[in-house]
C-alpha cells in the first residue's frame, strides 16, 4: 500500500474526530504503533539463526538414525544455512518489523528433502508430523534462491489472514510488496515456532495438484499434518503466511 493511499485512509478515519482532539488521537496512534514494532540487533539475530540451525541439525540427526537422511545431507543443509546466514541477518538487522513477525526462519528445499522426510521434524507435544500429500504433486510458485536450504526473512505466520482465503490473501500480500510462503516454509514454521498452538498455516507460495489446491500445515487429531485446501476457501482457523525475502 503506497503512502498516498495510507494518508487517504487515515484522513477518512480522522475526519470525524473533533479538531481539538486530533493531536491527542495521533499521539495515541503513534504510541500503539511503536508498541507493535521491533528492531533486532545483528547479535540477537545471530543467536536466533544459530538456534534454528542447531535445532535442524538435532532433528536431522534423529532422522539419520532412522535411515531417512544421510550424514552428507545433514552436513550440506547446515553448511548451506551457515553460508547464507550473514546475508539473511543483514536483511533484517536494525530494520523496524512488526513485533509478531519471525525475523528469520531456516527452511529446507523440497527438492533436496521431500516434505514427507521433513514433516517428522515438526513436533507438537509428543506427536510428530506427517505429510498427507504426494511429494511429486507439490510445486513452488515463487522464485527461490539456489541451494539445498534457505532463509525466509520477516515472516508473518498467517495470523493477519485468519478467515481469509489464500486467493484473497495473495492479492494483499502482493500489494504489500511481500512474498508468499512456500510449503516447506510452513513446515519450517512448525519446526521452529509454536504456531500450531495458535492457528493453522496456508502456504500460498506453493500449489498441490495444479492451481486450485494450496498446501497447509494443521493438526489432525492433535498430530501435525501437511495437507491441502482449496485456494478459494476461507476458514477461521487458517491463515496465509508471507515473508519479505528468500535468501
Amino acid at each position: 500500500m503506497n503512502r498516498e493511499t495510507v494518508v487517504k485512509k487515515a484522513v477518512d478515519v480522522l475526519i470525524n474526530v473533533p479538531p481539538s482532539e486530533v493531536d491527542e488521537v495521533l499521539a495515541l496512534i503513534r504510541q500503539e504503533l511503536v508498541g507493535k514494532y521491533r528492531v533486532y540487533k545483528a547479535e540477537e539475530l545471530l543467536t536466533l539463526a544459530n538456534e534454528q540451525i542447531a535445532r535442524l541439525r538435532q532433528r536431522l540427526c534423529e532422522l539419520f538414525t532412522q535411515g531417512e537422511v544421510t550424514s552428507e545431507q545433514v552436513d550440506a543443509i547446515v553448511a548451506c544455512l551457515e553460508s547464507k546466514r550473514d546475508e539473511a541477518i543483514a536483511k533484517v538487522a536494525d530494520v523496524q518489523i512488526i513485533g509478531t513477525h519471525v525475523p528469520l526462519l531456516a527452511a529446507i528445499s523440497k527438492d533436496f528433502l521431500t516434505a514427507s522426510v521433513q514433516m517428522p521434524m515438526v513436533q507438537h507435544g509428543e506427536k510428530i508430523g506427517t505429510n498427507y500429500l504426494a511429494d511429486d504433486a507439490i510445486t513452488d510458485e515463487v522464485e527461490l534462491p539456489e541451494g539445498c536450504a534457505l532463509w525466509l526473512t520477516d515472516v508473518e505466520d498467517g495470523q493477519q489472514f485468519l478467515g481469509v482465503s489464500p486467493k484473497d490473501a495473495e492479492a494483499v500480500i502482493e500489494e504489500q510488496g511481500r512474498l508468499r510462503v512456500i510449503a516447506t516454509g510452513a513446515v519450517a514454521l512448525g519446526i521452529h515456532t509454536d504456531v500450531l498452538s495458535r492457528h493453522y498455516v496456508d502456504a500460498p507460495g506453493s500449489r498441490f495438484k495444479g492451481a486450485h489446491e494450496v498446501p497447509n500445515l494443521c493438526l489432525r487429531d492433535g498430530k501435525p499434518g501437511l495437507g491441502s485446501g482449496n485456494v478459494g476457501d476461507a476458514v477461521a482457523e487458517w491463515g496465509s503466511a508471507s515473508c519479505s525475502s528468500y535468501i
